[in-house]
């Protein structure tokens, strides 16, 4: 039973298109199971299955959308699972897998090649590596000049003391 679940489950990702639609699949399950558990609401409570699967959806998908208040719902835990989501669905699954392929193994096969193709909708296979690496470079980059302007017009215009992480938190989400 195991094996054939196996060998149809190993067949969904030849095709670039269909590893593209598994990786936001299973994006949106992790993020729901981990927004499920009760460290990720204040005060300890789950947030219940549909709040977090609306959420991890929302947040994959760079919508944002949400059914709870974001900032007096979810803990630290919760915001940081939220943030991440938003970064692999703003990135995109197959070009954090691409990046994950090339450091682990130093170079990438003609199939992850084709997949990086794929999701950044590129025209030739060559080069796809250094392309994958400017764009996480790149929005890594905006997201930190934004995230310090942020952090500055919080320290100016409220005093808050929170205002570092203040900045910090909407930086992705903007």
């Amino acid at each position: 039973m195991l094996r054939a679940v196996g060998a149809v489950v190993s067949g969904w990702g030849h095709h670039p298109s269909r590893a593209v639609v598994i990786g936001f699949a299973a994006a949106v399950l992790v993020g729901t199971v981990l927004l499920a558990l009760p460290v990720a609401a204040t005060g300890g409570r789950s947030a219940g299955w549909a709040a977090a699967l609306f959420t991890a959806t929302s947040a994959v998908c760079v919508t944002g959308l949400a059914v709870v208040d974001t900032a007096g719902h979810w803990s630290v835990f919760g915001e940081v699972d939220i943030g991440l989501l938003i970064q692999v669905g703003g990135l995109g699954i197959m070009t954090l897998a691409t990046l994950f392929t090339a450091a682990v193994s130093g170079w990438l096969k003609l199939r992850s090649r084709l997949m990086a193709q794929a999701e950044t909708k590129s025209l030739e296979v060559t080069g796809i590596g250094r392309t994958v690496r400017y764009v996480v470079l790149f929005s890594l980059v905006c997201e930190s000049v934004v995230a310090v302007v942020l952090t500055g017009r919080f320290a100016l215009g409220y005093g808050d003391s929170s205002c570092g992480v203040r900045g910090v938190r909407r930086a992705g989400r903007c």
